[in-house]
């Protein structure tokens, strides 16, 4: 049964491709604010980064020609621009993975503290570069003229035509050389920090980091598994997806962990002031709170006093006040009553 990974194949691409822009981004704008200018490994980083997005493309395009696709051998061999495409991803796959070497191993100088140690580094970078080189030679001449390699399944008089190499023997002995090369390279801070003076929990973290390569050396173990299911499966197009999805897990991983250190202090940078505006804005928001809270209390206070003013009505004194008040002014009319009188009998 044919299995499609055309999409996971895509999908996988481009996450990766993303976190290795923005990775590779955050180190670099690290790096400026620091020093202004890039060193060695740096340089190496942003090298790699160039040939792993080439491949990413260029394995995306071959997935948009049939790469990954429930197809059958002959039909995967008849399709002449996916088999181009494949061909022309696999140089930027081994410079990608020899400049991520490079990168971590000149980080791994700066760490060194003996002279045995540096030259087991200066060893590692030559072996690197030499198998780097070596692959993307052997990838460019694995037929004598190239375009057999996509001639000689359409039309088998070609094969006599030219030479091809066996590229399963070569895909087998590069994955087995590309595994103890990463498992190496990645347990070397082991040794080179088992001397140094520091905290516990910072050495810690630092083993923690570095372990993340793991994830690579994984890669690659599943690059190797892949490669023998190409050579014993009749689904050809389904593993070869296979093989560029862990391909690109191997290089895009490894150069995200290689700028771990960048994204944790800006992951941590980033935490700290959303908590300091959430802080602020919870602070404001309480106090607003507060505010409105008194405010309640001063006018239900005010309207509390009021009803109970007019509750209250007049006092006794007032009432007996008034009453002496009316006395007073009836008696008053009472004599302007009399005097009218009087000046009434006088005038007659």
């Amino acid at each position: 049964m044919l299995v499609s990974n055309d999409a996971v194949l895509v999908a996988t691409s481009i996450v990766l491709a993303v976190s290795t822009i923005v990775s590779v981004s955050i180190q670099l704008e690290r790096q400026y604010k620091a020093t202004g200018e890039l060193n060695a490994s740096k340089w190496f980083l942003v090298a790699s980064a160039f040939f792993a997005l080439v491949m990413t493309s260029l394995v995306c395009a071959a997935a948009a020609k049939g790469l990954g696709a429930e197809i059958s051998a002959q039909e995967f061999a008849s399709r002449v621009s996916m088999q181009k495409l494949i061909v022309a991803a696999f140089p930027p796959y081994f410079l990608c993975n020899m400049l991520v070497k490079h990168a971590w191993l000149t980080f791994y100088y700066g760490l060194a503290r003996s002279r045995p140690q540096r030259y087991f580094i200066h060893f590692m970078q030559f072996v690197a570069a030499a198998f780097g080189i070596s692959s993307v030679i052997v990838i460019l001449l694995q037929c004598i003229p190239l375009n057999l390699v996509w001639k000689q399944n359409l039309d088998p008089q070609e094969e006599s035509s030219g030479k091809c190499i066996n590229l399963i023997a070569f895909f087998y002995a590069n994955s087995i050389i590309m595994i103890v090369n990463d498992l190496v390279l990645y347990l070397m801070p082991i040794w080179l920090l088992r001397n140094v003076d520091m905290l516990r929990g910072h050495r810690l973290s630092i083993y923690a980091l570095f372990a993340v390569g793991g994830l690579v050396v994984l890669a690659s173990i599943f690059r190797f598994v892949a490669v023998y299911g190409i050579a014993t499966s009749d689904n050809i197009s389904s593993n070869y997806a296979l093989i560029w999805i862990w391909a690109a897990v191997e290089n895009h991983v490894g150069i995200c962990a290689a700028c771990a250190g960048a994204i944790k202090q800006r992951s941590v940078a980033a935490y700290e002031s959303v908590r300091r505006s959430y802080c602020e804005f919870k602070s404001k928001s309480s106090a607003q709170q507060s505010s409105d809270s008194m405010t309640r209390t001063q006018s239900t206070e005010d309207r509390t006093l009021y009803e109970h003013t007019g509750s209250i009505g007049e006092s006794p004194s007032l009432r007996a006040d008034n009453l002496m008040d009316k006395k007073d002014a009836s008696g008053v009319h009472m004599q302007q009553l009399f005097v009218l009188k009087d000046v009434k009998e006088v005038t007659t």
